[in-house]
């Protein structure tokens, strides 16, 4: 938002005739006739950047500094900004990595307990449905039976 006002500010004082259009020049914004895209990180990086040089060149020729905001204030924010997306960015590859490893080790953990499951009721298959359960459970295997599955229990 500051980084819009400081432009907004330049162009205004450039149509009032306070500033030579060859101030735009500083700011990379004479072939611009309105303000820029500042959508995208690209964008607010890019314009930062040309709009802060732009105002340290212009001010160590001798000129005044723009106002409201002034480029100390847009600087404070753009590296605010700057320091607090690069810290998502962080963040966010810190938790891509971590969440590839949980579907990493649930893949495993899926496999083991499938193969656990499949050797406790191998171990009791010759056995009633009612008794296979009570054995299978003594090893934490649980069954647990939907409604509409309750009729074929003794089947199991």
């Amino acid at each position: 938002m500051f980084l819009s006002h400081f432009i907004q500010v330049t162009f205004f004082a450039v149509q009032r005739g306070e500033l030579s259009e060859k101030t735009l020049k500083y700011f990379s914004l004479d072939n611009i006739k309105s303000l820029p895209a500042l959508q995208s990180y690209e964008d607010l990086e890019k314009w930062g950047k040309l709009i802060l040089e732009g105002e340290e060149k212009r001010t160590s020729e001798g000129f005044s500094p723009l106002t409201n905001p002034t480029a100390a204030v847009v600087k404070v924010r753009y590296e605010q900004f700057m320091d607090a997306y690069h810290t998502y960015k962080i963040h966010r590859k810190t938790r891509n990595a971590a969440h590839e490893e949980i579907l990493n080790i649930r893949k495993e953990a899926d496999r083991l307990i499938a193969n656990l499951w499949d050797h406790v009721e191998n171990s009791f298959r010759n056995l009633p449905g009612p008794m296979k359960r009570q054995k299978a459970a003594e090893y934490g295997v649980i069954y647990v039976f939907r409604t509409n599955e309750t009729r074929h229990i003794s089947s199991l």
